[in-house]
């Protein structure tokens, strides 16, 4: 019986730790994809030429 409840606990542990895991990564990707957008449609960098893209 005591096996079934430190199964529990351990898994609450565990849902417990993805969750902070989840909300400690999810404002990075917010940011990272608004700055992706916004750094994609500026107007005032040019983009590569497809030669340099070939190149890299």
């Amino acid at each position: 019986m005591s096996r079934g409840l430190a199964g529990d606990a351990a898994s609450v542990t565990h849902g417990v730790f993805v969750s902070l895991q989840i909300a400690c990564v999810v404002p990075h990707v917010f940011s990272f994809l608004r700055g992706s957008l916004r750094g994609a449609f500026r107007k005032d960098i040019p983009w590569p030429t497809r030669r340099f893209l070939i190149l890299v």
